[in-house]
């Protein structure tokens, strides 16, 4: 059933990790977001760690999937919260589900004027919280944007205020994404687009 999810999930984004890595000291190679979802019973206090059993979460899972459909998956808990933790300089589109059944994608600000729905995480030294998550249909969006927390090319700018946050000298608006995906060609590691980078080449 779960592979069937992915599937679904992989679809509706018209391609969509389990990435792990540890960190030597000095030279993180993953970072971690959390957060907390709508539909909380009130009295929940995610920052205590406990919960009235009562509370109804929007989602009970989360999948991270990158380029290559592989997927990090993290259990939302009783209190509604989550913690993922996912590799660095990868890019992956972050959804949830409940009772495996699709719920919704994260829609992120990626500058004043600017969404997507994939997130960089860069390596910053400290945990991201996305704060509370909230559903409009299959839309979900964070009351904390993560890019104003991520400095990819490490140039004093974090990247919601950055025109070209990996400074390869295009513009953010203008990266390629060549097989309509959802992930930056920079970013997408599977080989749709090999053969477009091969004809390119040959001008």
């Amino acid at each position: 059933m779960k592979k069937a999810i992915l599937t679904f999930i992989l679809v509706f984004l018209l391609s969509c990790g389990s990435v792990t890595g540890g960190s030597e000291a000095g030279n993180p190679t993953t970072r971690t977001l959390y957060g907390q979802l709508s539909g909380a019973d009130a009295s929940t206090n995610m920052y205590l760690g406990h919960s009235h059993a009562e509370s109804t979460c929007s989602a009970d899972t989360i999948i991270a999937t990158d380029s290559l459909a592989q997927t990090t998956m993290a259990s939302v808990s009783t209190d509604c919260s989550f913690t993922i933790t996912l590799a660095i300089n990868t890019a992956y589109v972050i959804s949830f589900t409940l009772n495996d059944d699709f719920v919704g994608t994260m829609l992120f600000s990626t500058s004043e004027t600017a969404t997507s729905h994939v997130i960089v995480l860069d390596s910053g030294s400290t945990e991201i919280s996305l704060g509370t998550i909230t559903f409009d249909g299959t839309t979900a969006r964070p009351t904390h944007e993560p890019y104003e927390e991520i400095d990819r090319d490490k140039d004093g700018r974090f990247d919601y205020y950055d025109d070209d946050d990996d400074d390869d000298g295009i513009f953010d608006d203008e990266e390629d994404d060549c097989d309509d995906d959802y992930y930056p060609d920079d970013y997408d590691e599977d080989d749709s687009c090999d053969e477009i980078d091969e004809e390119e080449d040959d001008f």
